[in-house]
């Protein structure tokens, strides 16, 4: 048999002095089941819209720098008089519909302003209001709708004019737009 290591008396008081308080187990086995945390919750909506995002920034041949949460959207086509720009911008046009996006994804928002476009067209309803939020409820805190909208709004040829609305009204989370009518004939 080996020869047995001695512990000397001031490392027995040591050690005593760093277990002192400690509690015996009442077993010795592990739960490792109890122990791992649970996965995280993969979202797979998320992944999803993030690939449509970029297909569709790719397929683009405009590249939009990104709004900020709190960043203004502005466009205004060509032909559109200034003064009825700025007018739109104050919110001096009579809002005649709106819509909103909150809680929408990509994939379901874009034919959603696709309808809601038509519709307005239809009914002759040419100033808007469009709810698109400021993303602060997104993973990254980054405002996914409010850039597509930015982007999609910019590619219809019904929009005349796009403007984030005064404080009042939604501010920088929600748009103003005005719409072309319709030629009859």
């Amino acid at each position: 048999m080996g020869k047995k290591n001695k512990i000397s008396a001031e490392d027995q008081a040591l050690f005593r002095a760093a277990i002192d308080g400690t509690v015996p187990l009442q077993s010795n086995t592990v739960n490792t089941k109890a122990q791992q945390p649970k996965p995280r919750p993969i979202a797979k909506k998320l992944a999803e819209d993030n690939q449509l995002v970029m297909q569709e920034l790719m397929s683009s041949p405009e590249v939009l720098e990104d709004i900020e949460a709190e960043g203004e959207m502005v466009y205004r086509a060509g032909g559109l008089q200034k003064s009825q720009f700025n007018k739109l911008r104050r919110g001096q046009f009579a809002i005649q519909d709106h819509m909103d996006l909150h809680g929408m994804t990509i994939a379901e928002a874009k034919p959603a302003l696709a309808d809601f476009i038509s519709d307005c067209i239809s009914a002759r309803k040419y100033c808007v209001r469009i709810i698109h939020g400021k993303g602060l409820g997104s993973p990254d805190k980054k405002p996914v709708l409010k850039n597509m909208l930015n982007h999609w709004l910019r590619q219809r040829s019904e929009v005349l004019a796009f403007c984030s609305a005064p404080i009042n009204d939604g501010g920088t989370g929600a748009c103003y737009v005005l719409l072309r009518r319709r030629k009859h004939g």
